[in-house]
């Protein structure tokens, strides 16, 4: 076939059909492209001319099939996974109130004190603040650092 805008003559020549399985082949064939210039090598073939023979592809997927039973040695390099961390906890008491269970008078010494005359029952409320910093290092994915703050209150 002759190129309308180059002038350059190709042709394509088949040579042999191979047939393959499923009704596929394998084909053969001998191509000729006019377009080269005369300090251009020649192939085995002949100037112009390439012999394109296909290819045939394999992939191995679990054992090869020259497998003998011999035994496989596997190599696992790997790094360990290893993880450090600590923590750091700060705990405020901010404001302490005494609440006495219906009876005037008194404070409390401890987290529940009564009083044997009038048999009242005082408790203590604790308002605290609570700090914490949480530091981890992994091998694998680094540093990670994690504060928080919090707000507590708890009945003695």
């Amino acid at each position: 076939m002759v190129d309308p805008f180059t002038g350059n003559f190709t042709y394509n020549l088949p040579v042999v059909q191979i047939p393959g399985p499923d009704g596929g082949g394998y084909a053969m064939s001998l191509s000729y492209h006019s377009g080269g210039s005369s300090e251009e090598e020649s192939s085995w073939v002949g100037h112009g001319w390439t012999l394109n023979p296909g290819a045939i592809n394999t992939s191995v997927r679990g054992n090869p099939d020259s497998y003998d039973n011999t035994l496989i040695d596997v190599y696992n390099k790997t790094r360990p996974n290893w993880t450090m961390s600590g923590l750091k906890k700060t705990n405020i008491e901010v404001f302490s109130a005494s609440e006495d269970g219906g009876s005037s008078g008194g404070t409390s010494a401890g987290a529940e004190d009564s009083d044997a005359e009038s048999g009242a029952v005082y408790n203590k409320s604790v308002f605290g603040l609570n700090f914490s910093k949480y530091v981890r290092y992994n091998n694998y994915q680094g540093i990670s650092k994690t504060s928080s703050i919090g707000l507590s209150k708890s009945r003695c």
